[in-house]
């Protein structure tokens, strides 16, 4: 019997098609942002609250920050202007929108509303997709107290890591029937049919 060299073409392109999308799907999971180099950073902007990974936001988000330090969430949080132009250059070269910018951090810019220059990272909509499902109560323990206080959950977020597992970990779990945290913004199911017919289509189009 022979071989049916174009049905073999196409089940190996959906193959290889899908392995590529769920290793995306586990990479995404991982969720790792570039931070910014040295002590720095971590030192001025974590003393107080996180120090939160510059590709959340995009970049006009923290020049305006960085500009208004002196009304910074209603604290004064002035810096030498040294110190502040070292960081705010850090925080454009890895912003969601910036040179250093991976994957996520892409999407994360492509979300925001052109010229939105969002202050809060907890009212951005990846933020708010990935919480969605965790209950109001949650948010009041005295050892969160608020969405903003990411490191109570993500012990790593000052090196620039979020990985769910560690909100688990810690005894957070989602409601119960809730659909589970997604470590990505939402994007179009693909399913192993199309999949198929997608390699059909790249395997016409090099036959033509």
């Amino acid at each position: 019997m022979g071989v049916n060299w174009r049905n073999l073409s196409v089940l190996i392109g959906a193959v290889v098609l899908a392995g590529a999308w769920i290793s995306q799907g586990q990479a995404d999971s991982e969720v790792v942002f570039p931070m910014p180099p040295g002590p720095l950073y971590v030192k001025e902007c974590g003393s107080c609250h996180t120090a939160y990974a510059p590709g959340l936001l995009p970049a006009r988000s923290w020049q305006k920050m960085m500009n208004e330090l002196d009304n910074h969430f209603g604290e004064d949080a002035s810096l030498e202007e040294p110190e502040r132009l070292a960081i705010l250059r850090w925080l454009t070269d890895y912003a969601a929108d910036g040179p250093n910018a991976n994957m996520l951090m892409r999407r994360i810019a492509a979300s925001i509303p052109r010229g939105a220059a969002p202050q809060r990272i907890t009212e951005t909509p990846l933020f708010r997709h990935q919480h969605d499902e965790v209950p109001a109560h949650i948010w009041k323990r005295s050892k969160i107290g608020s969405p903003s206080n990411c490191s109570a959950c993500h012990t790593r977020a000052n090196e620039g890591r979020y990985p769910e597992r560690e909100c688990a970990s810690r005894g957070i779990e989602p409601r119960q029937g809730a659909r589970p945290a997604q470590a990505h913004l939402p994007r179009p199911k693909v399913s192993f049919s199309r999949l198929a017919v997608r390699a059909q289509e790249s395997s016409s189009a090099l036959r033509s």
